[in-house]
Parts: structure tokens; C-alpha cells; sequence
């Protein structure tokens, strides 16, 4: 029944953006983050993921070039266009992966990472007016996900939403064991993932949502900011992935000492501390966090990965690369490996960017991940200083994050908060020329 109606919902986003496509969008970015359903299913009737997103796509060409020639606007989004057509122009000298395989790849990650933030973005950038659409119905999303992550805690972590999309889809993820890894007994209420199918990404989401809510704060109300921002520090603590409290530890610490405002620090210091003291009243919760510093993993309950794994996983990708270790064995190697043969003897799930590099792409892929970070980060500096810190930190957390975790198809969550949060001021707006030229000057501040 969910799938039914995920599809009849959907369905009706992508007509609607070819009527109103600034509706279409904002209703698409809603749907994106609250329903993990790609494809359309009616009934017998099956529309895959490839499809959905290509008539996204050919909705905002029609409403652009056939009813308005507009131009396309691509350089928020540049950065990333260049790292895939990178990727693309290596694959040709890459061995170790079927040809086939790379591709497949390739597409699916320009479709799933590109499509929708590249149809996002050039409607705001026509018409910058609809950011207030945009930012409150992202806050209802993130009110609604981060609501029900807390909501969560009182099943022990089992997600009815996920295990009935399960059930339903037919997914190679089974339900029962789905039951099994969120009814973690090692986490204090199981592992959460609210309305993803992974509570990794929902961990993501915690710290992508907190930056951006911190970010609109002299732009909506002081409760909705102080409720949102609340939640989310708490399901921060609560969702069984401590990946997003050492993330956003380091991404404040970071935002700190960029900004160097004063005020927020001391804010920040005082309540560090009363948390601090809170959690030592709380055994539980205590010996949970302190398994983050815990390098040799032993003095806590908590499994997980510890420091000295992390290196013997760091190890293991070097020997597997041994044969290729400038290009590496091949682009999407890392989720050919796991669909064919399952868990790495060694380097398990990948669970690091570092290690997702290193096996994809070898040496060269730092060069390139590097060039694409350097590429965000100047464009960051062409926004007003608060705008580009902030910017920078979104960034910085989406890094860290994936670092400790991997990357899951993290990088499409990002670029929609990061597309949201650049336009989410008039003054980058008016100083950093996001706008596309547009035959009538009118229709932009529509």
C-alpha cells in the first residue's frame, strides 16, 4: 500500500512540475528526503528510478527552453560536474572492473547525485522569491523526519515505516533482518533511521539538517529554531551513530574557530559543559560516548569500529590495490565487491571515504576528491563571510562524516542542503550573480 501511494505521489510531483515547476520542485525535494522510494509503482505498472528523474529533468527544459529560453545555470554545481566527467575520462584505463560495471555506475551516480540538485538549483536560481517556499518546507521535512527519529526510541530502534517499505518493494534488504540490526541492544535505543533506509543516513541527514536550521536562524521563528535545533542535537545523541556526534563535534569546533565570534563560542562552551555533566549522571549514556575515544575498542560495551580496526582496514585496501595503486580497481569497484561477494574479509563494509577512494580510484582519487573540495571551497569564498563559513562547514561535516562512515550516496543529501543554504540570503542572492539571465527581467522576481 505504501509503495501505491509513494507512486501516485510521485507521479503527481512530476506532473506538476511540468505545470508549475516551482511547486513540482519544492513538492520533489520534500519527497526525495521523507520517502526512500526512487521509482514509480502502480499496481502491475513499474517506472524505474532512471526514468523518474529524466522526466524531472525534461520538465525544467521545457518550462526553461521551450516556454521561456532561459538559460541553464551550472556553476553552484560545477565543481561537481567536473568530478564526474574526471571519473568518466579515467574509466577507459581502469582493468580491474567490468567495463559494464563502471558505467552503470557512473550513471547511476550522476542520475541519483546531479539530476535532482541541477533542477533544484536552477529554479531558485530563476526564481530566487521561492527560497521562503523552499526553506519551510524543509523545515517541515526536517521537523517530520527528526520527530519521528525521536519517536523511534520508544520501539528500540525497530522502524514500522522502513520495514513495510521493505516488505512491499521486495528489496534485497530483508525485513527481518532489518528488525535484527535497528534492535541493536548495544545501543542505547537501537540504531535509528527515521524515514531512510539506513540509519547512516540518517545520521547524515542529523548533521546536514543542524547546520542548515543553525544557519536560517535570523530568518525564521526563535521557537521553530530553538524546537528544530533541539531535536536534532538530541537525535544526535540518541540514533545509535556516534559517526554524527564526532561529526558535528568537529564541525562546531571548526565553525568556531573560522568565525571567531565570541558569543557563540562562550554559548557553545556553557552548554558543552552542562551536557557534559548531564552524561555523567547517566552511566549508560556515558560509557555510549566515551566509546568514540575508545581507540583499542575494549573498554566499552558499544561495538563498533575502534581506531587500530580502522588502520587494519586501512591496510587491507592498500593490498588490494597493490597491483594498481595510482588508478586503482576501477570506478564503483567498492559496490561491485559488495553486491558480488558481500563483507571485504578485511576492510568489511568500506565504512570510510578514505577506503572508498583508495579502492575506487586509488592514489589519483585523493587528487581528484581534492581538486573537487578545493573547487567548493572558492566558490564558498565568493559569498559574504558569515555565508561562507557556514557553506564551508556544511561541507567540512559532509566530509568528516563520510570519512568515519563511507559513502552511501551521501554526496545527493548534501548538494540539496548546500544549493538551499547558499540561497537561503538575499545578500548572496545580489553579490554573487547566482541568477541566470532571463529574456524578462519580471519573471525573476516572481
Amino acid at each position: 500500500m505504501i509503495v501505491s501511494i509513494a507512486g501516485v505521489i510521485l507521479s503527481i510531483i512530476l506532473l506538476l512540475c511540468f505545470i508549475n515547476i516551482r511547486w513540482g520542485t519544492v513538492l520533489f525535494l520534500v519527497y526525495s528526503l521523507l520517502i526512500p522510494i526512487a521509482s514509480i509503482t502502480i499496481g502491475t505498472l513499474h517506472i524505474g528510478d532512471n526514468v523518474v528523474k529524466t522526466t524531472l529533468v525534461l520538465s525544467l527544459i521545457y518550462n526553461f527552453k521551450l516556454k521561456h529560453n532561459y538559460k541553464f545555470s551550472w556553476k553552484l554545481l560545477m565543481p561537481f560536474v567536473v568530478y564526474f566527467i574526471i571519473e568518466i575520462l579515467i574509466i577507459p584505463f581502469q582493468s580491474e572492473t567490468p567495463m559494464g560495471s563502471m558505467l552503470n555506475s557512473w550513471r547511476f551516480d550522476v542520475m541519483s547525485t546531479l539530476f535532482g540538485a541541477f533542477v533544484v538549483y536552477n529554479v531558485l536560481s530563476v526564481y530566487p522569491g521561492s527560497i521562503k517556499i523552499f526553506r519551510y518546507t524543509l523545515l517541515a521535512s526536517i521537523f517530520v523526519a527528526s520527530a519521528y527519529g525521536l519517536f523511534l526510541t520508544t520501539t528500540g530502534g525497530i522502524n514500522p515505516y522502513i520495514l513495510e517499505i521493505v516488505s512491499e518493494t521486495g528489496s534485497t534488504l530483508k525485513a527481518q533482518d532489518l528488525t535484527h540490526y535497528f534492535s541493536d541492544e548495544s545501543r542505547l535505543f537501537g540504531r535509528i533511521s527515521s524515514v531512510f533506509l539506513h540509519p547512516m543516513n540518517f545520521g547524515l541527514f542529523i548533521g546536514l539538517a543542524f547546520i542548515y536550521v543553525y544557519s536560517i536562524r535570523n530568518k525564521t521563528s526563535k521557537w521553530i529554531f530553538v524546537i528544530l535545533l533541539s531535536i536534532l542535537a538530541i537525535d544526535s545523541i540518541v540514533c545509535g551513530v556516534r559517526s554524527c556526534i564526532g561529526g558535528l563535534v568537529v564541525t562546531v569546533a571548526y565553525y568556531l574557530v573560522f568565525s571567531k565570534n565570541l558569543k557563540i563560542g562562550i554559548t557553545a562552551l556553557v552548554i558543552g559543559l552542562i551536557g557534559y555533566n548531564v552524561i555523567l549522571q547517566m552511566p549508560e549514556l556515558s560509557s555510549y560516548l566515551g566509546s568514540i575515544t575508545d581507540i583499542q575498542g575494549t573498554n566499552s560495551d558499544v561495538q563498533g569500529s575502534s581506531i587500530e580496526l580502522r588502520l587494519d582496514q586501512l591496510n587491507g585496501c592498500f593490498k588490494e590495490i597493490k597491483n594498481s595503486p595510482i588508478l586503482g580497481k576501477g570506478y564503483g569497484w567498492v559496490s561491485f565487491y559488495k553486491t558480488n561477494f558481500g563483507d571485504h574479509p578485511v576492510i568489511l563494509s568500506f565504512e570510510s571515504l578514505i577506503f572508498v577512494i583508495l579502492c575506487n580510484n586509488g592514489f589519483l582519487g585523493f587528487v581528484i576528491w581534492g581538486l573537487l573540495i578545493f573547487a567548493v571551497f572558492r566558490n564558498n569564498h565568493k559569498f559574504q563571510r558569515s555565508e561562507s563559513i557556514l557553506a564551508d562547514s556544511l561541507l567540512f561535516f559532509y566530509i568528516a562524516y563520510s570519512c568515519i562512515t563511507g559513502e552511501y550516496g551521501y554526496m545527493q543529501y548534501y548538494l540539496l542542503f548546500y544549493i538551499c543554504l547558499v540561497f537561503d540570503s538575499s545578500k548572496t542572492n545580489i553579490n554573487y550573480k547566482v541568477n541566470v539571465k532571463c529574456k524578462s527581467n519580471s519573471v525573476i522576481n516572481q
